[in-house]
């Protein structure tokens, strides 16, 4: 991924991470107390709708560059961030704004995801800046214990992670393959699907309750849909320069940031574009609270957009440092946790 404005996306979205060039030593600027600027004519919709546009908190990663992805466990209601220049996993407590400890991982970590249980790491080895080249691995982390029970093997330039928990599948974006990599929870096999014709995979994404599989085709400039065999069931065209995608099952849509400064929004029932929504800004990532169904996209300058889908327009924005992560959100609380700089932003209604 190159930096955390990635190529991708988790779950929200994953990206493609970039692990070259760290701080300086200076202490990131603080965003603490700042509160978005809110679009007047939309601050009604704003509280209806528990965006969140105040941070309260934020959590240092030690003066990094730069930080890889963030994932939320709904069970434990802790945050995790992949450090990829030390060769760690920092679990945070949203209550407190700390880090409780650090899980050590072989290689540098890129995205990861979390189930209650397990932790699961994307990983890409050696020292090169350019890592859509470099080998990659998919680790599987024990959270009581902290330790790595196994790994497997994902092919050079891993990038987008999604994990669909009910089918205990996770797939595995290659930013310079034709290939996505579905990998058995379980069984922890591995199967390559090549559903990416243009050979250069943005952005992952699962839809949890259709199981289908939404893969950015960012040569040819579309959304290639496939089931969980790697069959091809549908496509959609979409904007320049596609980065992260992000999938909102309740809400029926899939949302893909273009860097060229639009949103593509994608019915998922007639799997065909809706709207394209203009940011004034480019942006890369996409995170989603599924219980409001409000949307938020970061820009490489470390802005964050909250979008309402019921008239895709920009409800508030807010900043949070460069090159901001892929966001997640807590569906209960519509807390929002983003990465940026070395630092992750608590932002809140």
């Amino acid at each position: 991924m190159s930096r955390p404005f990635r190529n991708v996306t988790i779950a929200s979205a994953a990206v493609a991470l970039a692990l070259a060039g760290c701080s300086n030593g200076a202490e990131p600027e603080s965003h603490i107390g700042q509160t978005a600027k809110v679009n007047p004519s939309s601050a009604a919709a704003v509280s209806k709708a528990q965006a969140a546009v105040r941070i309260t908190g934020e959590v240092s990663f030690g003066g990094q560059y730069s930080a890889g992805g963030v994932a939320f466990d709904p069970k434990t209601k802790m945050v995790y961030v992949a450090n990829p220049q030390d060769n760690t996993v920092s679990v945070v407590d949203p209550k407190t704004k700390s880090i409780t400890r650090k899980i050590n991982v072989d290689n540098h970590p890129v995205e990861v995801a979390v189930d209650g249980t397990n932790l699961y790491v994307t990983q890409v080895s050696g020292n090169s800046a350019d890592t859509r080249s470099s080998p990659g691995t998919f680790s599987f982390i024990d959270l009581n214990s902290g330790s790595v029970t196994d790994t497997v093997s994902l092919g050079t330039g891993p990038t987008g992670l999604a994990v669909d928990r009910d089918a205990h599948v996770a797939y595995v974006a290659r930013a310079q393959s034709s290939a996505v990599t579905a990998i058995d929870l379980n069984s922890k096999t591995t199967r390559t699907l090549n559903i990416i014709e243009g050979g250069r995979c943005g952005g992952i994404a699962v839809d949890p309750t259709t199981h289908l599989i939404y893969g950015v085709d960012g040569n040819n400039g579309r959304v290639v849909i496939a089931d969980p065999n790697g069959n091809i069931v549908g496509s959609a065209p979409i904007g320049e320069m596609p980065r992260g995608i992000g999938v909102d099952p309740g809400n029926k849509r899939v949302y893909v940031p273009s860097t060229a400064g639009s949103i593509t929004v994608i019915d998922t029932e007639s799997r065909s574009v809706v709207a394209t929504i203009d940011t004034g800004s480019s942006p890369g990532t996409v995170g989603i609270d599924t219980g409001s169904h409000i949307f938020y996209s970061t820009d490489k300058d470390g802005k964050v957009f909250a979008i309402d889908p019921a008239t895709n327009t920009v409800l508030a924005s807010f900043d949070v440092g460069s090159f901001p992560a892929t966001p997640v959100v807590d569906p209960e609380t519509h807390t929002v946790y983003v990465s940026a700089t070395g630092v992750l932003s608590i932002v809140e209604p």
